[in-house]
């Protein structure tokens, strides 16, 4: 399964979701990660995970700047027919949130 990754730092995806890369990566899974560079893109690269280098504005409120980051996903997305995409950052399409924890059920 082609798995495509998208992350807003290779600090938070390493830190948080190594063992997430580890496992998908055991159970022969091709990993793309899609972020800006950074410290930990060579560790995961090493693990077998293939970068797409994605410019994003971390801390920006300007939606025409979201849009362009939407769009450069969107391409992302149709050139590398990914099997599934994992979101991990607020700007690569919301905030994930555990069904079990929340009284309302699924969200």
């Amino acid at each position: 399964m082609k798995v495509l990754i998208l992350a807003n730092n290779s600090v938070g995806l390493y830190k948080f979701r190594k063992e997430l890369l580890e496992a998908l990566l055991a159970n022969k899974h091709e990993v793309l990660i899609s972020l800006p560079n950074g410290d930990f893109i060579d560790d995961m690269q090493q693990m077998g995970c293939h970068f797409i280098e994605t410019e994003i504005s971390r801390h920006g409120t300007n939606p025409l700047t979201d849009l362009a980051l939407t769009k450069k996903y969107c391409s992302i997305i149709k050139s590398v027919k990914p099997d599934i995409v994992f979101t991990w950052s607020w700007n690569s399409c919301g905030k994930w949130r555990n069904p079990s924890e929340n009284h309302l059920g699924a969200v």
